[in-house]
């Protein structure tokens, strides 16, 4: 589609060579930023709690998108779209991708969970370092199960690589909103309620104690504990969200003839 309109100087080499650009600054960016994180956590004992652990879960899902897929799908786009990798890789590296992204997703909520606990119920059983392992275990089966469909369906046909759900059995828009539903409605739930207690939590902890300088203190790294966990629950509900109403638009609305390789 790209070969008759991409010559030097062309609107369409423009914003390809800018999303090439942008698409290498990206990964240079998020590799430092996250493999610092891995670096940091490992390297420091005192750093080595179960959040940081699953802040180090996320980053390594990060860093595996970020050197893996990405690289993988530039070159792609330059062979102009042209699958170089055969059969078993068709199968292979698109639903990595969408596993790394549910494992992030699933870090968060862990982490919210871990918070939760710490702080709503503080003088009961907390998560120990030892739990971190079972706890990542969980959190990339549970990326595993919501790509199996997806790999099903998968399938090289001739020098594409494409998606054929109703080949394998499956329903396409099924599929699309059960991804939803694991990736951004039960998170987005579960994040929500836990930090709803948390901040109910530490407020309520300073009730009838105004007077006092220490409570006072408190109160006011409360306010910034509640206004950093604020942040971070409308952040995911934002930013996550479009990738999804994206996908729901095309296969339930033919998306107005847009195709998204």
């Amino acid at each position: 589609m790209t070969s008759n309109i991409t010559e030097k100087g062309s609107p369409a080499m423009a914003i390809e060579n800018f999303e090439i650009i942008s698409t290498v600054v990206l990964c240079i960016v998020g590799g430092i930023g996250n493999t610092l994180v891995v670096l940091v956590v490992c390297r420091q004992s005192k750093m080595r709690t179960v959040t940081n652990f699953l802040i180090v879960n996320l980053a390594a899902s990060d860093l595996f998108v970020l050197f893996i897929n990405i690289p993988l799908d530039l070159i792609v786009k330059f062979s102009g779209d042209k699958w170089l990798y055969g059969a078993s890789m068709c199968k292979l590296i698109q639903p990595l991708q969408t596993m790394a992204t549910t494992v992030s997703v699933w870090s968060l909520v862990a982490i919210s969970i871990g918070r939760y606990i710490a702080i709503v119920y503080p003088f009961r059983p907390q998560l120990q370092t030892s739990h971190a392992k079972w706890i990542i275990l969980l959190v990339w089966t549970i990326g595993l199960v919501v790509v199996i469909p997806y790999m099903l369906a998968l399938e090289l046909n001739g020098d594409t690589c494409q998606e054929d759900f109703e080949a394998a059995g499956m329903v396409t828009r099924a599929y699309t909103i059960g991804v939803f539903i694991a990736q951004y409605i039960v998170p987005l739930t579960i994040i929500v309620v836990c930090y709803i207690r948390v901040g109910v939590e530490l407020s309520q902890s300073n009730i009838g104690h105004e007077n006092s300088e220490l409570i006072k203190e408190q109160q006011k790294e409360t306010r910034k504990v509640i206004k950093i966990l604020r942040l971070v629950v409308t952040a995911f509900a934002v930013l996550v969200l479009p990738i999804h109403l994206l996908f729901i638009w095309i296969d339930f609305f033919n998306g107005g003839g847009l195709i998204v390789s």
